[in-house]
């Protein structure tokens, strides 16, 4: 008992680290980037090498996505999945809207948007791991365990069809 109280109690320290101290300094870079891409659009718009619609569309993409990125879970994304799903407008007009633009920079700083969503994911995601993984442990240990105990049995030969068998078919049950 005192050993399972010690887990969960490790359990909550580590995950009381990881979202108080790691997550918001991981949380805080990638705010950084989505800013530095923020900059580069105002400079591209105010230097005239992009439209101002094009512009306020990408601006915006980022500013939603910097702003949202804390609800960024693996439930976020499926409730999301089925709200698109449900709503195909909501789909055709994104994409309606992503080929209006024209510039090829703005185009790769939405990918790069997405892979600092994917990467927030991840960071908001990653302390499942620290709950999934005791129980992936336990359950290959039980699968050796049980493989090892399965060998065992095997090896013992003592079933009485196969002692029956042995002396039908001529072998000696008490060897001497």
């Amino acid at each position: 008992m005192e050993t399972f109280v010690f887990i969960i109690l490790t359990i909550a320290s580590l995950h009381f680290l990881y979202e108080s101290v790691i997550l918001p300094s991981l949380a805080l870079k990638i705010k950084y980037k989505f800013s530095k891409l923020k900059d580069e659009v105002i400079m591209m718009a105010v230097d005239k090498k992009i439209n101002q619609e094009e512009a306020d569309y990408v601006l915006r993409r980022i500013d939603i996505s910097s702003r949202n990125m804390q609800y960024m879970t693996l439930s976020t994304i499926l409730h999301t999945q089925i709200f698109v799903n449900k709503n195909p407008h909501f789909k055709k007009e994104g994409a309606t809207l992503q080929n209006k633009i024209k510039n090829e920079r703005l185009r790769k700083m939405q990918v790069e948007c997405g892979k600092y969503l994917f990467r927030a994911l991840i960071y908001n995601s990653l302390m499942w791991a620290i709950y999934i993984i005791p129980i992936c442990i336990v359950g290959v240990a039980y699968g050796r365990i049980k493989k090892t105990c399965k060998k065992i049995i095997d090896r013992i030969n003592t079933t009485p069809e196969k002692d029956f068998d042995k002396i039908t078919h001529g072998g000696e049950y008490c060897p001497s």
